[in-house]
């Protein structure tokens, strides 16, 4: 083998592993973005879990105001029952 075939062949095999690396770049650039996308989709559905649960707990809270101006209408009734004498 003359030197300078050595030389290309030497040329050849270094342009064969710098694509190699330059693959595996790829590969790491493409996991990086599947990645970045998962952690996007994740902070997408959680904040639409928190709305969906911000949105149940302020129906939760209407029925609970609901029910205590209930109760708080019927002791009033009860109470002024009471103070004209007509149960207590």
């Amino acid at each position: 083998m003359s030197k300078i075939s050595f030389i290309y062949s030497s040329v050849d095999s270094c342009d064969t592993v710098l694509d190699a690396f330059a693959d595996k770049d790829d590969k790491k650039s493409e996991t990086e973005q599947d990645e970045a996308a998962i952690a996007e989709a994740r902070r997408e559905a959680e904040e639409r879990r928190k709305e969906k649960h911000q949105k149940m707990e302020e129906e939760r809270e209407k029925m609970r105001q609901d029910i205590r101006d209930k109760v708080s209408y019927l002791l009033l009734i009860v109470w002024s029952a009471c103070k004209d004498g007509t149960w207590c």
